[in-house]
């Protein structure tokens, strides 16, 4: 190896290293509920490379769709422009995420972005307001709160054909309860 060839490798490296450095950083105030949008916003603007460096598989968008950081999923959006349809292994576009994690301003805002997220299932044939109504994992002040069920009907607003669904669902059991019974 020449000289020059070892000093572009050192180099190479060394980005790597800052790479993971920022990438780790970004992720774990991400995932920090303490942590402020505006010191995300310092670390992306330091290292704008760490918005497309997925860390356990999901990319710093995906992940804040889980986090209680107020606007922080419009922020990344909004900087990344065509993220909003991502999908992760499991098919959960970020609305699916949103609506797992509880995070209702989350839910909002990408509902008034794309509301046609909201009738696309994932591969366990879930749509979001499934995810949103199940109440494992999230925080019971959330639960409790006006917004949760705002957020709820927003949902079955965007997307009628869920309602329908859940009465024939609830029908289908109902007959094969009293069948059995008899």
């Amino acid at each position: 190896m020449t000289e020059t060839q070892h000093k572009y490798a050192v180099k190479a490296n060394n980005n790597d290293d800052l790479t993971d450095t920022f990438r780790l950083l970004l992720h774990c105030a991400i995932g920090d509920d303490l942590a402020s949008l505006g010191a995300i916003k310092l670390i992306v603007k330091g290292y704008p490379a760490a918005l497309s460096a997925p860390f356990d598989g999901l990319l710093p968008i995906q992940m804040a769709c889980g986090s209680k950081i107020s606007g922080l999923v419009k922020y990344l959006v909004e900087l990344e422009g065509s993220s909003i349809e991502l999908e992760d292994m499991n098919g959960n576009n970020l609305l699916h995420l949103a609506c797992k994690s509880g995070n209702c301003g989350a839910v909002k805002y990408l509902l008034e972005k794309c509301a046609p997220l909201a009738s696309l299932e994932n591969k366990e044939g879930m749509l979001p307001v499934h995810l949103l109504s199940d109440n494992s994992g999230k925080d019971e002040a959330v639960l409790e709160s006006k917004e949760y069920t705002e957020t709820i009907w927003r949902l079955l607003l965007a997307h009628p054909a869920t309602v329908s669904s859940a009465l024939d669902s609830n029908r289908s059991h109902k007959r094969m309860r009293v069948s059995a019974a008899h």
